[in-house]
């Protein structure tokens, strides 16, 4: 059940809790008070808690770990991979529905004069032992914690998750704004912004946000959940982390 699913059904069940205490105060004003008290207290109860570095399993939800929380604390099975993986452009893999959803984005982004690339898909735990052992030797633990998975805990484990280039070498950097955009970068961020969704990406680390998501931004880290949950996603207002932790 997605998010606005839930707040239709606790909204409901406010409403009959509200008739039944009979306050002697107005009904719109008691449902009112109580509807916000206590869908904070929900939303308390139910959100992600502080980022931790720790090495605790995660839930393996949706089909092949689609909405599995993965962060500096949650981490995938030992042993688990990815099903379904194919290759995609680049010589990259990704899992089948994320593979195909992919091609039909990049087409699409084409169509806009926009070109996207894969700069990096599916990682072995192994690959990402070594991203992460290279940051740390660049630019230090603390560095590697905020910008790099251990492995277990990456996202590009899944299958799910592509680093979007924009040429050979050269990342996703850029913010996406109003307005025209005036680089090529830009261009490529604002169209993300405005249609990834239609095809079931999602990104995973907004700048500014790395309390809640436990990882510095990241304009060109995008995640497949399936375009129903994207969609309900960017209506939500939540981190991806916050988002998928309610799923649980």
């Amino acid at each position: 059940m997605v998010l606005h699913a839930r707040l239709r059904l606790m909204t409901a069940v406010l409403v009959a809790l509200s008739v039944q205490i009979g306050a002697e105060v107005s009904y719109a004003s008691q449902t009112s008070d109580s509807m916000q008290f206590t869908l904070g207290r929900l939303f308390r109860a139910s959100a992600p808690p502080p980022c931790k570095v720790g090495d605790a399993p995660t839930k393996m939800l949706g089909a092949g770990g689609k909405y599995a929380v993965l962060d500096t604390n949650l981490r995938l099975p030992n042993g688990w991979q990815p099903p379904n993986l194919i290759k995609v452009p680049g010589g990259h893999q990704l899992q089948r529905d994320a593979a195909s959803a992919w091609r039909r984005m990049a087409l699409a982004a084409a169509d806009a004069g926009v070109k996207l690339h894969i700069a990096s898909g599916y990682r072995s735990a192994t690959h990402q032992q070594t991203l992460f052992n290279r940051n740390v030797k660049q630019h230090g633990r603390a560095h590697a914690l905020k910008y790099l998975a251990r492995p277990g805990h990456s996202e590009h484990q899944l299958g799910l998750t592509v680093d979007i280039g924009l040429s050979q070498g050269a990342l996703l950097r850029a913010e996406p704004r109003a307005g025209t955009a005036s680089t090529k970068s830009q261009r490529a961020a604002n169209w993300m912004r405005d249609h990834a969704a239609s095809f079931g990406w999602v990104r995973s680390y907004p700048k500014g946000m790395q309390s809640k998501t436990c990882y510095g931004d990241e304009p060109w880290h995008w995640r497949y959940v399936g375009v129903e949950e994207a969609r309900a996603f960017m209506a939500s207002n939540l981190t991806l982390r916050e988002y998928l932790w309610l799923k649980r």
